[in-house]
Order: C-alpha cells, then sequence, then structure tokens
C-alpha cells in the first residue's frame, strides 16, 4: 500500500502589489523612476517587473532600495527615459530555496483576488535556475501546484498581473510518497 506524507515548506501571504502611470519618468543618475504615487503600498526590499518602458533595459525585475510619495529609487542600473508609455510596475515574491531531494514532488496550492503567474524553480546548487514550470492563476480561483522533482533544491516566484491583490494565500509542501 501506498503512504503519501506531506511536509510543510513554506507559506505567502504577502498582498502583491501593482503601479501603472503614463507620467513615469525613468532616472540613470540615481537609479530612479518617478511619478505621482508611485511609492504607495511599496517598501524597500521589494521586487517588481517593469514592462513597457521604451528602453528595453528597464524592462526587467528591479529590488526597492528608497521609496517616497511620488519616487523609487532601486538598486540596479536604470536607463533615462521620459514619460509617455503606459509603464506596469508588477511585484514579485520569491521564496527560499528548499532541499527536496527526499521528495517526490512540491505541491500546495495559490488563491488570490487577482491574477498573478507562479513558477516553481528548480536547482542543483541552489542557486542557478535549472528548471522551472509556469501555472497561471486566475483571480478569485485557487490553483493546485504538483510538480515533480527533477533536482535537489526547489522554490516558488510568485509575479503578480496588474492589481493590487486584496487577498493573498499561498502554501508549498514536499509530498514524500512511500
Amino acid at each position: 500500500m501506498e503512504t503519501k506524507n506531506l511536509f510543510f515548506l513554506e507559506e505567502f501571504k504577502e498582498l502583491l502589489q501593482y503601479f501603472t502611470g503614463t507620467d513615469v519618468t525613468f532616472a540613470e543618475a540615481d537609479n530612479s523612476l518617478a511619478a505621482s504615487g508611485i511609492g504607495t503600498g511599496w517598501s524597500e526590499g521589494d521586487i517588481f517587473l517593469c514592462a513597457a518602458s521604451s528602453e528595453a533595459a528597464n524592462n526587467v525585475e528591479h529590488t526597492i532600495a528608497t521609496v517616497a510619495d511620488n519616487k523609487i529609487t532601486t538598486t540596479s542600473a536604470i536607463t533615462a527615459d521620459d514619460a509617455g508609455e503606459t509603464i506596469k510596475l508588477n511585484q514579485v515574491v520569491y521564496g527560499s530555496w528548499h532541499d527536496v531531494s527526499c521528495f517526490s514532488k512540491v505541491c500546495g496550492s495559490i488563491t488570490s483576488s487577482g491574477n498573478c503567474t507562479v513558477v516553481v524553480q528548480q536547482s542543483h546548487n541552489g542557486v542557478d535556475i535549472d528548471h522551472s514550470t509556469s501555472i497561471s492563476v486566475t483571480g478569485g480561483t485557487a490553483k493546485e501546484i504538483d510538480q515533480a522533482i527533477y533536482l535537489k533544491y526547489a522554490r516558488i516566484k510568485i509575479t503578480n498581473a496588474d492589481a493590487d491583490q486584496t487577498t493573498f494565500r499561498g502554501y508549498m509542501y514536499g509530498k514524500a510518497i512511500s
């Protein structure tokens, strides 16, 4: 007879942030983004994915160094870009790397008020991403995580999708089958 055991690995509860605006300016001198209300809801250390800058180098993940009402300074390089495009900033959250070598699967669930993307990332060393599987979550609908283990380490990456979350819960378990 098969015995299935679940082992708790991680919980996610952070309400993910979102910002959009056409008045966003990117300043290379201090690696900042400025716009009316851009700092609302964000905190130092938050990670966001920028989209729609006419400067492709800006359309990557950035970590927030400082936050003010109308300005965010990042720890990464920003390329100067004037306002005009409809810029989107979606928060990204990374879970911790977990040694999952004794499990056959990583499983769990994600429930959120808005759409998001969950990526189960796997690594041979807990640093480099060697395998990943993407799961689209529709707001208001719980989505299961059920991913076979191929490598020693696994973590979850969650990217918000164009709306502030008002509810968010995620759980990651290791599943051992004997």
